[in-house]
């Protein structure tokens, strides 16, 4: 009985080693195949970490050699701009002392006994040469603005003398082609400002320019006029009205652009480049 018993529970143990060794290798063989599985993602995922870095370096790469060639070409362009900016003001400067020779020539002989002919000539060409001195100037302003530093004058001034001065420096161009200059100031405007009168003037005879330029007869009316007045400054509407051939509508827009005229076929009759408003 002991030897059946003793037998009994060798088989036992023989069963239950059987059993846990199976579970063993069960258990074996699943954390392996996790293992493996573990492994398999962890190397996907190291290399699409490493192609999405060397995208990005690529990418990289490429921004900063845009980046490289736009500092470059901005670099350029500014350098051009200063060279330009140099030679406009050494250019201007240089042609400014014959002419201001010219000018001083022009009065001094006004000044001495001429006939009616020999004063007309030299006022035409008084005022042409005042014309390419203030057209220097614009060259000089031009370059001062590229450089930014454009300064804006606050003295006092007539109004109505400023008009009748750009009026002035035009008439003898207005005389020749036939047309009529007035001004208009109209009532309640004050005379007396504070502000920049060469700047005005300028912008004036721009215009006055431009008028006479597309009128061959009739007359060229400027107007000033207040619109506002704030505790420290005044909002002044300035116009010209003449009887040229005029703007179509949809041609306003395109005329301060630069370049542009509102109508190509103009230029083969009037001339200019579009630049001057």
């Amino acid at each position: 009985l002991v030897v059946a018993d003793q037998a009994r529970q060798l088989v036992r143990a023989k069963k239950v080693r059987e059993t846990l060794m199976d579970r063993v290798e069960r258990s074996l063989d699943v954390g392996g195949t996790a293992a493996y599985s573990l492994f398999e993602r962890t190397i996907l995922l190291e290399r699409h970490v490493e192609e999405r870095t060397r995208t990005l370096a690529e990418t990289n790469d490429r921004l900063r050699s845009q980046i490289g060639q736009r500092l470059e070409a901005e670099q350029a362009a500014v350098q051009a701009n200063r060279v330009r900016g140099e030679f406009l003001t050494n250019m201007s400067h240089e042609i400014r002392t014959p002419m201001n020779g010219v000018i001083g020539m022009c009065e001094l002989t006004l000044r001495t006994s001429l006939t009616s002919r020999q004063r007309t000539y030299l006022d035409t060409a008084l005022s042409s040469a005042r014309s390419l001195l203030r057209l220097l100037d614009d060259i000089l302003d031009l370059s001062k603005m590229d450089a930014g530093k454009v300064v804006m004058q606050h003295v006092s001034f007539s109004l109505r003398e400023a008009v009748v001065e750009a009026l002035r420096r035009v008439a003898v161009q207005a005389h020749h082609r036939g047309i009529g200059l007035t001004y208009d100031i109209v009532e309640g405007t004050e005379d007396w400002l504070l502000g920049d009168p060469g700047r005005l003037q300028q912008v004036l005879l721009n215009l006055l320019g431009n008028a006479i330029k597309f009128t061959e007869q009739g007359s060229i009316t400027l107007r000033a006029m207040l619109l506002a007045e704030e505790e420290d400054a005044l909002l002044m509407r300035f116009e010209i009205e003449d009887t040229g051939i005029g703007i179509r509508p949809e041609a306003i827009a395109k005329l301060f652009n630069s370049f542009e005229q509102a109508d190509v076929s103009t230029t083969r009759k009037y001339g200019g480049t579009g630049l001057g408003l």
